[in-house]
């Protein structure tokens, strides 16, 4: 129901009908708005004047008993800031005396600065020995004898197992004396040279005949070096290296080796292939003491004499004292 009912503007006086709808009453719900805003601003400022006429509340005074429990209860629950500790240094430590056992891998050590070669390098070394054919076990298409290839490889020779001119194949097998310890193992530590050629025919130079190198044990193919072509008529080294450790007794008592020829051209003009000259060098183990030995001292020799001989006594404690600087 509009609230003017008195105001002589509104054409809705006294009927039931919300403000929003009252179109003709905007001047009077603005008029109405302001004097309930005012009315407002009024109770405000009066309650603010009533709060300030009324008595403030007097806090209790304080006797001396309660005043010395309000201090206590303070230094209680204040707390002391730590002070900060010095950390205090241990006493140096004396290191116990270096025992000779110590002293001898020093000695070792300083033995490999001055011969350049490592640890496993003294325990384990190696030495080449050149081993060469003792016989012929199968030769086809070729002749001559085990003399006529017991030559260095690397060097000319007069000496060939010459071609027959039979066949498109030959072949030549032959075998090696024990090597004189064990084999080295590893990838291209044994290697094995052949020094071969092709019979002159320039008509066919362009179609080279070729060869195939096999290692064997007891007929048991170990690897090969796949065809190669040979081009020189006065003779060309062929190597082929290999691992020992595929053999199956590593000294190496039954190792063989199969050289085989292809001939290139048709039957009336061929290149063939001719061998001069085959020979095994053996990487073999050889351990420290036996190196010392052949040259008239063993490693404990060596070991042994810096802590014996007078002159030496120098050197131990310059290591002495490099291992124990707070002495």
């Amino acid at each position: 129901m509009c609230i003017f009912i008195d105001n002589w503007d509104c054409n809705f006086a006294g009927t039931e009908i919300t403000l929003d709808i009252c179109k003709t009453c905007i001047k009077a719900r603005k008029l109405y708005h302001e004097t309930k805003h005012d009315e407002a601003l009024q109770k405000q400022q009066q309650m603010i004047e009533k709060r300030k006429k009324e008595p403030k509340p007097q806090k209790p005074q304080q006797t001396m008993e309660t005043k010395e429990r309000e201090s206590k209860r303070r230094k209680k629950d204040i707390v002391p800031e730590k002070k900060r500790e010095r950390p205090q240094k241990e006493p140096a430590k004396k290191q116990p005396a270096i025992e000779d056992s110590v002293i001898q891998e020093s000695l070792v050590d300083q033995i490999e600065t001055e011969t350049g070669s490592s640890k496993n390098e003294i325990e384990d070394e190696s030495s080449i020995e050149t081993l060469e054919p003792i016989s012929i076990t199968e030769m086809k298409n070729l002749e001559g004898s085990i003399n006529d290839i017991r030559d260095d490889p690397t060097k000319p020779t007069d000496t060939w197992l010459r071609s027959t001119g039979e066949g498109e194949t030959c072949l030549l097998k032959a075998d090696f004396p024990n090597p004189p310890d064990q084999l080295q193992a590893g990838e291209d530590q044994q290697e094995f040279l052949v020094r071969v050629r092709r019979t002159e025919d320039e008509f066919f130079f362009p179609l080279l005949p070729e060869i195939n190198i096999k290692i064997c044990e007891e007929d048991t193919v170990v690897t090969e070096s796949g065809r190669i072509e040979v081009e020189d008529t006065h003779g060309e080294v062929v190597s082929l290296t290999w691992n020992a450790g595929r053999l199956f007794d590593m000294y190496g008592p039954d190792v063989e080796i199969i050289i085989e020829g292809f001939t290139s051209g048709d039957e009336d003009m061929q290149n063939r292939i001719e061998i001069g000259a085959v020979e095994w060098r053996a990487n073999l183990v050889q351990s420290m003491s036996e190196k010392d030995q052949s040259k008239g001292q063993t490693l404990e020799e060596k070991l042994a004499a810096p802590l014996i001989e007078e002159s030496e006594d120098e050197t131990i404690d310059t290591i002495r004292s490099d291992l124990n600087p707070l002495e």
